[in-house]
């Protein structure tokens, strides 16, 4: 090897002519090495046939015309591959962008209210007459509970038989971050409508409520409740039907659920 033109002895070594080793059969070509007995070495090629590795080398264009698109195969496949991983991900990301913020905000609140000693029961407390159990029960808590992983309070369900109930009332929306009251023509006509609401103008003035929403439900705007107007400033209004198949395939009522999701999650 040390001399101006070195020779090569290579005879009798297993050659394989293939994509894997043009790298070589170029080189074996162009390079100023000379081969002891090199014009009878052969190759075996992907056929097994055996062929002069001289014949080869000079042909390369000849043998191996599918290596260039077996190289732009694989670059294709490794571009889709990426593109496939990369779009992906975006594509989760962009259609879940709301519910990944509200997760986020949901988390780093509760870490605030900790902070703040701020200890909430519940994240609504639902304030509603007779007529609308079966709304609720049917569309309220799926979306509110199941869907959006939310816990409301119901006075039907939630507070232990044999208390009070104006003080068992009065503690879970005390207890609550949020109250929601479901308007109907009959609200005013319940037993604890009023009271509901005086209590929940008082915890809003006074103590750590957020927001006191109101969802109306075939009723007119002079049906809605006095103590409800006069304090309409510090309330959330949505409209919504009474009816659940008008809910779910409307399209105005599915942003009404959309901003009812974004007043329980954002303070």
């Amino acid at each position: 090897m040390t001399r101006s033109h070195p020779v090569l002895y290579l005879d009798n070594n297993a050659f394989m002519c293939s994509c894997d080793t043009l790298d070589f059969l170029l080189w074996f070509e162009k390079t100023n090495v000379t081969f002891y007995n090199g014009d009878n070495y052969t190759c075996t090629m992907s056929n097994n046939k055996q062929i002069l590795l001289k014949e080869v080398a000079k042909n390369t264009n000849k043998y191996f015309a599918d290596c260039k698109a077996t190289l732009w195969l694989h670059v294709g496949i490794i571009l889709v591959a990426s593109a496939f991983g990369v779009f992906v991900p975006l594509s989760l990301l962009y259609n879940y962008r709301w519910n990944i913020i509200l997760y986020m905000y949901r988390k780093v609140r509760r870490v605030v209210e900790k902070n703040l000693h701020e200890n909430y029961l519940y994240d609504a407390y639902v304030s509603y007459e007779e007529r609308s159990v079966l709304w609720i029960q049917k569309c309220l808590l799926p979306k509110i509970e199941e869907e959006w992983g939310l816990k409301v309070c119901l006075h039907d369900r939630d507070l232990l038989p044999g208390d009070i109930t104006a003080d068992a009332k009065a503690e879970s929306i005390q207890q609550s971050r949020h109250v929601v009251f479901i308007i109907t023509e009959h609200f005013t006509e319940g037993k604890w409508g009023r009271f509901e609401i005086d209590r929940a103008k008082y915890e809003k003035y006074t103590t750590n409520l957020r927001k006191i929403i109101v969802i109306l439900q075939n009723i007119r705007i002079e049906d809605i409740p006095d103590e409800i107007v006069n304090i309409s400033n510090d309330v959330c209004f949505i409209e919504m039907a009474l009816d659940e198949n008008e809910i779910i395939n409307s399209t105005d009522n599915q942003r009404d659920w959309l901003k009812l999701k974004a007043l329980l999650y954002l303070n």
